[in-house]
Parts: C-alpha cells; structure tokens; sequence
C-alpha cells in the first residue's frame, strides 16, 4: 500500500494514521506480556488501541475520548465503561497517567507529570512515535512501530469516543478488577 511506511515519520496529521505496534507490558513482579496491536490517538484524549497476543485476533479493545473510557474484553464479550480517570490505565494495564498525559506523550512527545519518565522516536515531531516507552511506578510500557498507514477521516471519526464494540455485555468501568485483564491479553473482572 504507497500509504503504507516503515521507519520514517507520519504520513498524515496526528489524528488521521493508524500504526501497527509491537507492544510489551511490563509490571514489578509479573513476567513481561509481550502483545501486537492497533493503534490510533488524537487530541485530547482520543485513543484506540485493538490488543492481540502474538498470534491470534483482537483480545482486548480500549476505546477512549471525551472523557470517557471502554474497555472491551473479547473473549469474555464484555465491556467496561465509564469516566476515565487516571486510575483507569493503572487498573487494566497498570500505567500510572491518565489517558490525555499518554495521547500528550504519544504524539507530541511532552513529558508527563508526577513520577513518569519517558522515551520517545522521534523525540518531538507531532505523530504517532516510531519507538515509544513510558515508565511509570506501576508498571513500564513499550511500545515498537512496524507500520504506519493513513487514516480515512471518517475512519477516525468512528473511533476513540469511549464506545464499546457492538454487541457485548456493557458493564460500570468500577466492576473492572485491578489486573483483571492479566497485562491486557484476556480475562474479565469477577461477577
């Protein structure tokens, strides 16, 4: 696809591409989940990442903006919903920030607040990063680009509004146990 790069930098404005990551997640006293994924982000707070184990379709879905959140698993067909706040990350993937310090830091390369560090490729120019990491108390986040692509404006419109998908059981963000998505690869909160 000509839309299609590797290694070099946004091939549309923050808001309109999409990229393929390789993904590991890391948290103190947990072996390193090691993930694909999906992702999309624009200002503020608009995120949208599909979450996949190295092989194997989507098994987790954050869908974010507006001050909202969902967080779909899929193998339980089950959606989390509600306000984002910053607990919402440290919850399910047990990231310290919130989900605008993170869009911030994804496409601008701005340094979040509080005891987070982070590394960034390229450092500042506004896009969805090449190499990514975020290190925070809780847990360490990196991220690696294998593609990057283009985004339909209508595409992006669809995503990042805090919805879940279709046809899952929707269920108050608050029944989301800590660490009940296991690093964001599958599991659901106790009923």
């Amino acid at each position: 696809c000509a839309a299609t790069r590797r290694a070099h930098g946004p091939v549309a404005p923050p808001g309109l591409e999409v990229g393929s990551y390789r993904v590991a997640l890391e948290r103190p006293g947990r072996a390193t989940a090691r993930l694909r994924a999906m992702l999309f982000a624009a200002p503020p707070d608009r995120l949208h990442a599909e979450l996949s184990g190295a092989i194997g379709g989507t098994r987790v879905i954050l869908d974010a903006g507006g001050g909202r959140v969902a967080i779909t698993s899929l193998g339980d067909r089950t959606a989390f919903v509600g306000s984002a706040s910053r607990e919402t990350l440290r919850r399910a993937f047990g990231l310290d920030i919130s989900i605008e310090a993170l869009v911030d830091a994804l496409l601008f390369g701005r340094e979040p607040s509080g005891a987070a560090t982070m590394a960034r490729s390229p450092a500042t120019s506004p896009g969805l990063p090449r190499r990514f990491r975020l290190s925070t108390p809780t847990g360490t986040l990196a991220l690696e680009r294998r593609s990057i692509r283009a985004l339909a404006p209508d595409r992006a419109a669809a995503v990042g509004h805090g919805e879940p998908p279709a046809g899952v059981e929707r269920r108050p963000l608050e029944d989301l146990e800590d660490d009940a998505l296991g690093g964001g690869t599958s599991g659901a909160a106790a009923p």
